[in-house]
């Protein structure tokens, strides 16, 4: 919570799944990775 990122990449499977700002750390502070595991097994 101290320390903000300029960018933020997530990556799953060696391949970047979601990129973005400040705004997506905190997304995913909040709502975790549960959901891109769950698109990697789907996909």
């Amino acid at each position: 919570r101290y320390i903000k990122p300029d960018f933020v990449h997530v990556f799953v499977d060696g391949r970047i799944a979601e990129q973005g700002g400040p705004e997506l750390a905190d997304r995913l502070e909040d709502e975790g990775y549960d959901r891109f595991l769950t698109e990697a097994n789907v996909g």
